[in-house]
């Protein structure tokens, strides 16, 4: 060990380190009560708030800034040599750097802002909310757009769209920001029980890679992931446009705490488990299984997640998607069955709405070549088609004016 140095105070958490080409090294944080004292030379106490540390190579206290006031820091990323992507949350009356933040909710909503090292604001986006809202984690696009996900109580009142929450409990969402702080888009993580993202990385070729935690059925875009066992884990890979690729579920295990690294040759995992882990063709057993369950940890790599679909076991039907018409409809279409669908066969049928919740579904047992649907007790907008025939997905748009 070369060096070491401490930061106190009650209820203080620091949240990320990032290191600068000069070895200087930056500790992101919040203290939420009694603020926080880092032991130098020099000592420097800071009332409560987000704060950023500046350590030299050697350990020294080079600066200790309370950055966020009434509010508190989530996370940063480089986005520049000199410039990072912050996160957090703001109360009313907050200020970052000094410059004041618009807040709508009277408990909190969160933040996303671009800013230079010296403290030079280049542009924040807030994530207002009707209830309480907190930005987490970021992470930084190839073509310098920005992935973030938080979670948010009741409503997220973003400027083009609405995300409904179930009310009184907190629901994960996803966003993508373009280079000058505007969201273009936001998806929420549906499910009827507990679901969160605790990871999000950006991988090289501008996909959004997540891992987290679900427990009863998750509806992530267009798919949804069944439950493997009492607490899920969750790998899913989204485009930096929104649409779902891949995901893949595994259980069990009961925090989800831990990180995904995308690399040149694989997609790693690390993660803790409980009880019995199954992931693929693996199953791993822990230490000590039973009521005490003390958590075991693994790492796991994956190849590449493009062949994984929302449903584990199954497959993407390449090339051939739901044919529905008429489309656009005034809520009645029929779908066309694909042709590798084999009469006889036991069909799920799922309808989505913009927002990732079931707005239908219906096992079906193939009859005909098609299926008429009614959605007309839907308010007009966009809707997604899936239906699974234990083998293969098949998806599709549809449009009801």
């Amino acid at each position: 060990c070369l060096w070491a140095r401490s930061a106190t105070g009650f209820d203080i958490s620091l949240t990320k380190l990032l290191i600068d080409d000069a070895s200087h090294v930056f500790v992101f944080g919040r203290s939420r009560t009694a603020g926080v004292t880092f032991h130098g030379p020099p000592t420097t106490s800071l009332p409560p708030g987000g704060f950023i540390a500046k350590h030299a190579s050697d350990g020294s206290l080079l600066d200790a800034l309370q950055v966020v006031v009434n509010g508190e820091l989530g996370q940063a990323e480089w986005a520049a040599a000199d410039e990072w992507i912050l996160t957090g949350s703001a109360k009313p009356n907050a200020t970052l750097y000094g410059e004041n933040l618009t807040v709508h909710s009277a408990q909190q909503d969160g933040f996303v802002a671009r800013t230079d090292t010296t403290g030079l604001v280049e542009w924040v986006t807030m994530f207002p909310s009707s209830g309480s809202a907190h930005v987490h984690r970021a992470a930084l696009l190839p073509d310098d757009r920005v992935a973030v996900s938080g979670y948010f109580v009741d409503d997220l009142l973003l400027q083009q769209d609405t995300l409904q929450g179930a009310l009184g409990e907190w629901t994960y969402f996803v966003a993508v920001l373009d280079a000058d702080g505007t969201v273009e888009w936001a998806l929420p993580i549906v499910s009827e029980e507990f679901a969160h993202v605790a990871d999000i990385k950006a991988d090289h070729n501008g996909d959004i890679l997540l891992y987290g935690r679900y427990d009863a059925a998750m509806i992530l875009g267009t798919y949804t992931l069944p439950p493997y066992a009492s607490t899920n884990g969750y790998v899913a890979r989204l485009s930096a446009d929104g649409e779902c690729k891949a995901a893949w579920g595994f259980g069990r295990t009961y925090f989800a705490s831990g990180s995904i690294l995308p690399t040149a040759h694989g997609l790693y995992l690390a993660s803790e488990f409980d009880s019995t882990l199954v992931m693929g063709s693996y199953t791993v057993q822990a230490t000590h299984p039973g009521p005490e369950r003390r958590h075991d940890l693994f790492i796991a790599r994956f190849d590449s997640l493009s062949g994984f679909t929302g449903v584990q076991t199954l497959k993407s039907g390449e090339g051939e998607r739901l044919h529905i018409y008429a489309n656009p409809n005034n809520g009645l279409c029929t779908i066309e069955l694909p042709a590798a669908v084999v009469p006889g066969s036991d069909l799920l049928l799922t309808i989505h709405d913009g927002m990732g919740r079931v707005v239908q579904q219906a096992p079906l047992r193939w009859s005909e070549g098609t299926i008429q649907l009614d959605i007309r007790a839907q308010a007009k907008g966009i809707y997604y088609a899936e239906l699974l025939d234990g083998k293969q997905r098949y998806s599709g748009t549809i449009v009801f004016e």
